[in-house]
């Protein structure tokens, strides 16, 4: 099973669909958190998770929650729309999200977490997970009492945020002791044969083919080419695409030419960002680097 992780400004409706499109070889997209502001739901969060804007892209919405009253209102929600597949986020190690009770602080509070569980009894019709941190290792027992398909752990500590090294062996105790699958998070760059479920983040960013990878297969450089075109597609038809684009280059393709990439993220429109593109392909298969990349 091959996940792909939710990450906050970079895996949008609009990553998850071209992505899907071209490249695939994912089990499941998850959408970034959505969350209650005010009582209400977010504007950001409806768009997102909005079905048109998702395609044919199997896609996991994800609740931040701490309280069982907000984890019904979203899952009211997102069932209303048509979803039958929710994540419980017990992960977000962000200081402003942990100091309000929420995401990897859940582990300090658990009859809270029992109480938001509930949800996975009284909707007998969707199909739950959850995303945790080091801390909810401890809550074991409270999670294998509740119909979860699976729990993804990411091995680091709510202080460590993105840094240090996963632990691995608290991951392989998690797995031991798990009623469910648990899937392995974390710093996932190239196909690791001892893992077999993971949820991918950065990583895939970083090389959007790295699910096919995982499967054995050769990847020639060709096969990007038509994921960065739906993907520019779909983004310039929106309000601030080409800004959302320029953002992914955070990550995207390392091994792509730095005068090209640098082109891109100088670009003005869409006509001199697709250019930049253009040129550092053709540069990029032409020294090699893209092959397999």
């Amino acid at each position: 099973m091959i996940l792909a992780a939710p990450l906050q400004g970079f895996t949008t409706a609009v990553f998850r669909r071209a992505h899907w499109e071209t490249i695939g070889g994912v089990t499941e997209y998850f959408a970034p958190f959505m969350r209650l502001e005010q009582g209400g739901l977010r504007k950001k969060d409806r768009y997102d998770t909005d079905p048109a804007r998702q395609g044919d892209a199997p896609v996991v919405p994800q609740i931040l929650v701490q309280h069982y009253e907000e984890g019904k209102i979203l899952v009211e929600y997102l069932r209303e729309t048509g979803f039958r597949r929710i994540d419980f986020n017990f992960c977000c190690p962000f200081v402003k999200v942990v100091r309000a009770g929420y995401g990897a602080a859940m582990a300090d509070t658990p009859e809270r977490m029992r109480q938001v569980l509930r949800l996975t009894r009284e909707y007998p019709d969707i199909r739950f997970s959850a995303k945790l941190r080091l801390e909810s290792v401890q809550h074991a027992a409270l999670l294998r009492d509740h119909p979860l398909v699976f729990l993804t752990l990411h091995p680091r500590g709510m202080m460590q945020g993105y840094d240090g090294v996963p632990d691995r062996a608290a991951y392989e105790k998690l797995a031991g002791q798990s009623a469910c699958p648990v899937i392995y998070n974390g710093d996932i760059t190239a196909p690791e044969p001892a893992l077999q479920n993971v949820m991918i983040g950065r990583g895939l960013l970083a090389d959007p083919a790295l699910p096919l990878k995982w499967t054995g297969q050769t990847v020639p450089a060709t096969l990007y080419r038509p994921f960065l075109d739906r993907l520019a597609e779909l983004a310039m038809a929106e309000n601030g695409g080409l800004d959302y684009l320029k953002t992914c280059w955070e990550y995207f393709l390392p091994a792509f030419p730095k005068r090209c990439r640098k082109k891109i993220l100088k670009s003005r429109t869409a006509e001199e960002y697709r250019a930049a593109v253009e040129a550092g392909f053709g540069e990029w298969q032409t020294v090699g680097d893209g092959a397999d990349a």
